[in-house]
């Protein structure tokens, strides 16, 4: 039989996921809200991919979303 509670890291280590995912989707619905346009960094390929209608998938290839601020362009990593 399983001890669960010996796997706390592999517990936190989903949880982290999880909520990388939420964060992600946040972050998209916000700037979708206000009417800008984002480009997202695809952690497998590597390739940068513009906004589209369907980011349903997001959450899961998102390694980073360039912000600006002030014409300074910063990245959110994930």
């Amino acid at each position: 039989m399983k001890n669960w509670f010996s796997e706390g890291g592999s517990i936190r280590n989903i949880g982290g996921v999880l909520a990388q995912r939420k964060l992600t989707r946040s972050i998209i619905s916000a700037l979708r809200v206000a009417g800008k346009s984002y480009e997202w960094l695809h952690s497998e390929t590597n390739t940068w991919i513009p906004m589209s209608e369907y980011d349903a998938g997001i959450g899961i290839f998102c390694k980073r979303i360039p912000l600006e601020k002030r014409q300074r362009k910063q990245y959110c990593g994930l």
